[in-house]
């Protein structure tokens, strides 16, 4: 396989993907190249099953203290305090996990709108196929209103346009021509390829498939975005340090208050009741519950405005802003332009830093140097 198709002629291009333009490649050869190169499908972290959501629920540090403090007066055999800690945190994780649960079945549905089909030319013949199936050197037609169903090569085009918004950020369509480029040419200029996910938008083009599944331009972001770690949001973040506090400062004084009770001549059995009740009375039992109906309230107020949250704490961070800037593409950006390298009279210069902070230094070959020496970078 060729590392840049965009680079190549025609003639090298089907020689290298071993396929014929206008016969395509038999059904024998594609189905050997899918078990070499698998399906045509980006991996996905998955939707959680029904009830792995409704457990997630309970990974709480304020329904762990309450769970902890309903076992221990289930074991004092006071059912009223069990009763009542019991339905609060059910009622809770049913809250919690109706919501997440309608929030994954509409992700799910999204996602099967990136999943098209894809005409293909195989032993001649044009055939309509499954979109994951799709192998390299597969011919596939082009015309408006398809999406792209893999990376591909233009071989041939008639006033051929591609919406590539999702991975250039410019909503302005870049007409795509049968032309050898230089191995150069940064993503956004490759006219002669088109990209998985992007939109025809208008003509009619045919082109030789180059990549599939993780190995496209598409692929290679979403590699990346399964590797992010999600760190706590603010609320949680915020709810899991007052359960930690809670949790010492609740011990700690069950501690010293049966310390005190036995040094008052109580016995251990009373004492040792008196601490339980204080232990629970302690911990706010109606919280988890409670900041799962504003949070359930605040989602469906988003979703009246047509926006979908995967996840429940995420409507408090949502709710938290108030303004969103975009450029003109609608691209959501931090607002940084940063420079890397400056060239003037003659000299190149590598910069570095991050953003609008005060730090960074200048380079030249690897070395670090003074960027005032050099009258026209001065």
């Amino acid at each position: 396989m060729l590392e840049r198709p965009w680079a190549a002629d025609h003639e090298r291009l089907v020689s290298s993907y071993e396929t014929n333009p206008h016969h395509g490649l038999t059904w024998d050869e594609a189905r050997r190249r899918l078990r070499r190169h698998g399906p045509n499908e980006l991996k996905t972290l998955g939707r959680a099953p029904g009830y792995l959501v409704l457990l997630r629920q309970f990974v709480n540090p304020l329904v762990i203290i309450l769970l902890i403090a309903a076992g221990i007066s289930l074991g004092e055999k006071d059912y009223s305090d069990v009763t009542i800690i019991a339905v609060i945190v059910i009622v809770n994780a049913l809250i919690g996990w109706a919501q997440e649960f309608k929030a994954e079945r509409a992700m799910a549905k999204l996602r099967q709108i990136l999943a098209p089909k894809a005409r293909v030319i195989r032993e001649s013949a044009e055939q309509m196929v499954a979109a994951r199936t799709l192998v390299p050197g597969d011919v596939i037609l082009l015309e408006a209103g398809d999406r792209v169903p893999a990376d591909a090569r233009v071989i041939e085009a008639q006033s051929l346009s591609a919406n590539q918004a999702i991975l250039t950020g410019e909503a302005v369509p870049d007409h795509k021509r049968p032309a050898v480029l230089d191995e150069k040419t940064a993503l956004a200029d490759r006219d002669n390829m088109v990209f998985l996910g992007t939109l025809i938008v208008a003509g009619q083009g045919v082109a030789v498939v180059t990549a599939t599944g993780m190995k496209t331009q598409l692929g290679q972001i979403a590699e990346e975005t399964l590797q992010v770690h999600e760190p706590l949001e603010g609320l949680s973040k915020k709810i899991a340090n007052l359960s930690k506090y809670l949790l010492i400062f609740s011990v700690l004084l069950s501690f010293a208050t049966l310390a005190v009770g036995l040094f008052e001549g109580i016995t251990l059995p009373e004492m040792f009741k008196i601490t339980i009740s204080l232990l629970v009375s302690i911990v706010p039992e109606s919280l988890p519950m409670v900041i799962t109906v504003i949070l359930s309230v605040g989602l469906l107020r988003i979703y009246r405005h047509r926006a979908i949250i995967r996840k429940l704490v995420a409507a408090e961070t949502l709710g938290s802003i108030t303004t969103i800037c975009v450029d003109k593409t609608g691209t959501i950006t931090e607002g940084e332009i940063m420079v890397e390298k400056i060239f003037a009279g003659g000299t190149e210069l590598t910069v570095t830093g991050n953003g609008h902070r005060l730090s960074g230094d200048f380079y030249q070959d690897d070395s670090k140097v003074n960027p005032t020496r050099f009258p026209a970078i001065r």
